[in-house]
């Protein structure tokens, strides 16, 4: 009876293991394609913008940077949310205008992008749920 007990336990512990993992793979995914739709929609002056999506575990406001090509963007993004070890990934664009093109001041993107980046991420990696969250913060 021990016995079916322990090997009960060790079953349950491994399922455990392993739904973690795939959640932390989802997440990680989900994080990937949203920061790529972030970057790849972000209207484009001087590419600022666009090189200031900044994935990290806290929500706190990360440095302005400037890297120079999108790809550049998405693959240093996508090397820090691979580091992150957590059940959140932030995704912050510290550039005070951030919100003022969201709205929709620039031709190149409509009122709302990055809702739709976020959602069409959230589409990519689930089909439909609720697992990304949009807010901004009063600076």
């Amino acid at each position: 009876m021990a016995g079916s007990y322990r090997t009960f336990q060790a079953r349950v512990r491994r399922r455990g293991d392993t739904f973690r993992g795939n959640t932390q793979r989802l997440l990680r995914n989900t994080a990937i394609s949203a920061l790529e739709n972030l970057v790849r929609d972000t209207p484009v002056d001087t590419g600022l913008a666009r090189s200031n999506w900044t994935p990290q575990l806290t929500a706190s406001t990360p440095p302005v940077r400037r890297i120079a090509t999108e790809e550049g963007a998405i693959a240093s993004g996508t090397f820090a949310i691979k580091a992150i070890s957590g059940d959140t990934i932030h995704i912050i664009n510290p550039l005070p205008y951030i919100e003022f093109l969201n709205s929709g001041s620039s031709p190149q993107a409509p009122a709302g992008y990055i809702e739709m980046a976020l959602n069409k991420a959230q589409l990519e990696q689930l089909g439909s749920g609720s697992l990304l969250a949009v807010g901004y913060r009063e600076r």
